[in-house]
């Protein structure tokens, strides 16, 4: 007596949440897990959501992520709304010496928080996330390392890289 186990030539038979068509053009020795695996490769090698990818960051990669291209590009922000070379932006100036126009202010702090947006701080690895503006206003002593602690943890949505450093 014959079973029906077997998916009939030409036939979907489905796989998690994928559909195979079996046999066609794969070798005639592949399982259905196997090609399982190879169509979620090929839709992940093909996906154009980044988000998805990165969002598989290392503790490690997020923590060398940090301290080097967000930091980056954190100061490169700082530069842009100081009107400054980046080179001349060092970690320990202070927000209110590289205010130009007017004292640090209100006023001052938003452009800092809309520049910092504007640099995509957080892209790639993460497009989607920005800075949300601090509920007060910081000190004109804060220097540029600690700017770049608060557009940390002032991220939004949360990164996954969020819980693996300060």
């Amino acid at each position: 007596m014959a079973t029906k186990s077997r998916a009939k030539k030409g036939k979907s038979k489905k796989v998690g949440s994928a559909k195979l068509r079996s046999g066609k053009g794969r070798a005639s020795n592949a399982t259905s897990a196997e090609m399982a695996m190879e169509l979620a490769a090929s839709r992940l090698a093909a996906s154009a959501d980044e988000t998805l990818v990165m969002a598989e960051l290392t503790s490690n990669q997020c923590i060398v992520w940090r301290q080097g291209e967000f930091r980056k590009r954190v100061r490169e922000a700082v530069a842009d709304w100081a009107q400054e070379p980046p080179s001349s932006v060092l970690p320990t100036n202070t927000l209110g010496e590289l205010a130009k126009g007017t004292p640090w202010n209100t006023g001052q702090q938003a452009r800092l928080v809309q520049t910092v947006n504007a640099h995509d701080v957080f892209a790639p690895p993460f497009p989607e996330t920005s800075m949300l503006a601090p509920s007060q206003l910081l000190p004109a002593s804060t220097t540029v390392a600690q700017w770049e602690r608060v557009v940390w943890r002032h991220q939004d949505p949360e990164t996954p890289c969020f819980p693996f450093t300060d």
